[in-house]
């Protein structure tokens, strides 16, 4: 967004510029305005350190999402071999986990979301009396977990809801 804000500053004074080299005037930007702004306005005013404060504090917010880490994209797994790296996506690690839920007998359909501790399973099913089915949920997806063994532990929440048609 700073990009294109800078672009289009930078787009409309090559413009001005142009027009007052060839003697013409663009009207794009208030330039009568600017230049009495500029000429007026002194470094102290209550008004100009206002709006650097302003600036200051936008520049901030700007900068710290960028330097703060992101997500990571790639779950790492262990491996026999100690110098390779095995990882898997949040989105095939979904995949997998819900193909281990929803093969438990009374699942009709599960959702998987994987965050950076733990695993939250939601799951519906039409019997009658769910109870039990958490427990069989929270089972499948750790065992299939430790098969995937993944470097960070991962603590999985299953909770089951019954699906009234």
């Amino acid at each position: 967004m700073a990009a294109v804000l800078l672009g289009a500053a930078a787009v409309l004074t090559f413009i001005e510029v142009v027009a007052a080299l060839l003697d013409r005037q663009a009207n794009v930007l208030p330039v009568g305005w600017l230049a009495r702004l500029g000429r007026d306005t002194r470094f102290d005013d209550p008004l100009a350190v206002t709006a650097a404060v302003i600036l200051c504090v936008l520049g901030v917010t700007a900068i710290v999402p960028a330097v703060k880490p992101g997500r990571p994209r790639v779950i790492a797994l262990d491996s026999p071999d100690r110098q390779t790296v095995i990882g898997i996506t949040r989105t095939a690690l979904r995949r997998q986990l819900t193909a281990a839920a929803t093969g438990i007998d009374g699942v009709a359909r599960a959702r998987i979301r994987v965050g950076r501790r733990r695993i939250r399973v939601r799951a519906t099913s039409p019997l009658r009396d769910p109870s039990g089915l958490a427990a069989q949920m929270t089972d499948a997806v750790t065992a299939r977990l430790q098969e995937l063994a993944p470097l960070r532990p991962l603590r999985v929440r299953a909770t089951v809801r019954r699906r009234e048609d």
